[in-house]
């Protein structure tokens, strides 16, 4: 049982004990109390004006992936609050199903967790390429690009460096303010809306040249290139 300084501590440090949020929740029934908080997307209209940096018309998707569900509960209320949507992972493994069968924005994991495949490992696994995107009918799969946030309460600074190698968003200590993961959340979803606004010009850029390419070499282009040279030439 946490005792009153740790408490305190963590209230210090913006973080609330699950414990005082649920208090201001509305009361379920015993046999719910227990229950894996609910995956599935709220559909709540005023959220969808909340976040509009990934995608004009849809709110950002974060995936949790922490074996404590203290931790994941308090999350879920924070990012939810935020105007995001939450989905749950309790594991590294479980982390790349969602991935599979989700479109997922961000990844907000805890480093250490139990068993071979950690916060680490689940970021190389994102990094390298090897999460593909589940196939759909009419489209090929393709590798999963969410930016990955690593949370932990045993920070070194050779885990922090390792992190950032790998190719880490950002990389926050325990306990952290709410408003701090929320802002790091937002720059990352900045970043991917500047990746997509880039990719999306060069694109049109290389559709423009390529155009511009085939009309050069038309028989009509060629008449009015040998016309304007010999205005240019007179």
């Amino acid at each position: 049982m946490r005792g009153a300084a740790d408490v305190a501590q963590r209230r210090e440090f913006g973080v609330v004990p699950i414990d005082e949020v649920r208090r201001g929740q509305p009361r379920i029934r015993c046999e719910d109390r227990d229950r894996e908080p609910d995956t599935t997307v709220e559909q709540d209209p005023a959220r969808h004006q909340c976040c509009t940096v990934c995608h004009s018309d849809a709110v950002a998707t974060i995936l949790v992936v922490d074996d404590e569900q203290s931790m994941r509960e308090f999350l879920a209320i924070a990012l939810r609050r935020a105007g995001y949507q939450v989905v749950f992972a309790q594991s590294g493994l479980e982390a790349i199903e969602r991935l599979r069968t989700e479109p997922i924005d961000i990844v907000v994991t805890d480093l250490r967790m139990p068993g071979d495949f950690d916060g680490l490992g689940l970021l190389k696994a994102i990094k390298s390429g090897s999460v593909m995107r589940s196939p759909t009918p009419g489209s090929s799969s393709v590798p999963v690009d969410p930016e990955v946030i690593l949370v932990t309460a045993f920070a070194t600074t050779e885990t922090a460096i390792a992190a950032m190698k790998q190719g880490a968003y950002d990389y926050l200590t325990k306990p952290f303010q709410i408003d701090e993961i929320t802002a790091v959340i937002g720059r990352a979803l900045e970043k991917r809306a500047l990746v997509a606004d880039n990719l999306a010009l060069r694109d049109q850029l290389a559709g423009r040249v390529r155009l511009a390419s085939l009309l050069g070499k038309s028989k009509a282009m060629q008449k009015v290139f040998e016309l304007i040279g010999k205005i240019h030439s007179t």
